[in-house]
């Protein structure tokens, strides 16, 4: 883009800026983000959308904001729930459109009420008929009566600008001062009159549409003094691997929550950022991609060498992984959720942001939104769930454990100052009080409501979810997933009076978790009870060595 074109590009995010302050806004088209970037230094939230995977990775690298969040989706079919943007602009994107109908439709789904649509389109008539200019390949500049027209079909109130670069001259302050008070003039050589006048042959129709009251006027000029320098504070270049890294700060907080997803996640970020007033650093909360969501790397741990952050990933323990972790500073918690109810939210998930997410291939997106619920929760069962068993499995190997989804519902201010603690932070109890009486942002704890599965599967779906974990190689691991599902499973019906129980003699130091008759040693006992939502150290249940007998002898479980 050429300076010219980049000044007049931004002057339509400078038009829109003052709607947006402290509002949920939606760029479409985005790009490479600086629109975006220049738009979330004062809204709430800004989310970015583009259909290009590789323009949408450049965005993520070069604006990072915790704000700000980009996502790859077509303009027509957005990964947003209806009535949540109370502004969108959308530039530079009309004339690409074959089907603006459809994109339209779109705007009307997503915004709220009273919400604003900022919009622009070449002027075909200057553009194309009188300049010559070539269309853009695949584009189709609008005359202004057919624009004018389709704004009508869609609005019940729009204004229409025109914008083109013009010839003028500026008297501007000195020193770094910024005159507020500067205002246009209009005129030539026999005379001038305040304010903008209309001009001839506008390139471009830049509008502002709502159902609601429109803002005032929005005719002004526009200066970018240092052309295509990005508004935004641009991110640190990602320097060739050292032998080792820059110091993170020790007065900064810097937490990894490696996540199951659909596991609260998002809340439980989101909550640990506000109590430690760090920065939300994940890559993404909207689209779930391979290399954002799983994998951690030194280009990205190098921008936030000196901010305390929390850095929310589906990440597997990777011994690449955690050997940058320890030599960046940077703490691990860990989250799960019973999968009966996991499965339910991912599907919920699905049919509000799209189907590219971690956990499993879905080819036919559309396809697979249409089928019924319980066809879709089959369909996850049998393709998602081994990536959640694989998840549990590499972390316990690890002997780590897991903050669990149940509890933080049940009992949230016991179960943040358990996480703060082991953290190495003392609590806070006014603080975290303070934190959790408040929730901001794009957070919710999925629902909130521990068991909608039992609810929602239908008993062929409940088997086909045990039989996922009976028939694993690693049942022995896996059996206690079972006793945390939300409903009583058939398989474990039978067994004996201590069966989901932890037991242990009254001079034995061993526990034993007994399930279907057998009892298996916990070989890391601490860490287990905490990973667990139906079981602590508080129910461990003593019998006496005659009972400890009588139970067959299992595995041990890691």
């Amino acid at each position: 883009m050429t300076p010219e074109l980049s000044g007049e590009h931004l002057h339509r995010y400078a038009v829109a800026e003052p709607s947006c302050v402290g509002k949920r806004v939606l760029d479409l088209w985005c790009g490479t983000g600086r629109g975006s970037a220049f738009l979330a230094r004062r809204a709430t939230s800004v989310v970015g959308i583009d259909a290009d995977e590789k323009t949408i990775v450049r965005a993520r690298r070069n604006h990072y904001q915790e704000n700000l969040q980009f996502a790859r989706a077509a303009p027509d079919n957005l990964p947003l729930v209806g009535n949540t943007i109370d502004v969108i602009t959308c530039f530079d994107t009309l004339e690409r459109i074959a089907e603006p109908d459809a994109l339209f439709e779109e705007f009307c789904r997503v915004l709220a009420p009273g919400g604003l649509l900022f919009i622009s389109s070449p002027n075909r008539l200057v553009r194309s008929d009188e300049r010559g200019d070539a269309e853009p390949p695949g584009a189709r500049d609008l005359y202004f009566e057919e624009f004018r027209d389709l704004l009508q079909r869609y609005f019940t109130k729009f204004r229409i600008y025109g914008q083109r670069q013009v010839r003028s001259s500026v008297v501007h302050p000195l020193g770094g001062s910024r005159d507020a008070s500067a205002g246009w003039s209009t005129g030539d050589a026999r005379g001038a009159e305040d304010g903008l006048a209309a001009l001839d042959d506008p390139d471009h129709f830049v509008a502002v549409c709502s159902f609601g009251p429109l803002p005032d006027g929005i005719s002004g000029g526009f200066i970018d003094p240092v052309r295509d320098a990005p508004f935004a504070p641009p991110a640190a270049p990602s320097p060739e691997p050292s032998a080792q890294a820059a110091p993170a700060r020790a007065d900064r907080v810097r937490i990894l929550l490696s996540c199951a997803p659909k596991s609260g996640s998002t809340y439980a970020t989101s909550v640990l950022a506000r109590y430690f007033d760090a920065k939300i650093a994940s890559k993404t909360l909207l689209d779930m991609q391979w290399e954002a969501e799983q994998n951690l790397t030194r280009g990205f741990l190098e921008q936030f060498v000196d901010d305390a952050y929390v850095l929310q990933l589906h990440m597997k323990p990777y011994e690449l992984f955690l050997a940058l972790m320890r030599e960046y500073g940077v703490k691990l918690l860990l989250q799960w959720r019973n999968l009966g109810d996991t499965i339910v939210s991912l599907d919920e998930h699905l049919a509000e942001f799209g189907v590219d997410q971690p956990v499993c291939y879905i080819h036919d997106g559309p396809g697979f939104l249409a089928m019924p619920a319980e066809a879709r929760y089959a369909y996850l069962i049998a393709n998602a769930v081994g990536w959640y068993l694989w998840y549990y499995l590499a972390w316990r190997k690890e002997g780590e454990p897991f903050g669990v989804y149940e509890r933080m519902v049940a009992d949230p201010k016991a179960f943040f100052a358990s996480a703060i603690e082991r953290l190495g932070h003392p609590v806070d109890a006014k603080r975290l009080k303070s934190v959790l009486a408040k929730p901001e942002g794009f957070v919710r704890i999925n629902v909130g409501r521990v068991g909608r599965s039992a609810e929602l599967f239908s008993d062929h779906n409940k088997r086909a979810l045990e039989a996922a974990i009976l028939n694993n190689p690693w049942s022995a691991e896996l059996e206690i997933l079972l006793w945390e599902l939300p409903w009583d499973v058939p398989a474990l019906a039978a067994g004996g009076k201590f069966d989901g129980s932890v037991v242990r003699t009254a001079t034995g130091e061993d526990l034993y978790f007994v399930s279907r008759g057998v009892r298996r040693r916990l070989s890391r006992p601490e860490t287990w009870l905490a990973s667990r939502s139906t079981l602590s150290p508080d129910t461990v249940r003593v019998i006496t060595p005659r009972q400890m007998k009588a139970l067959a002898l299992g595995t041990d479980i890691i």
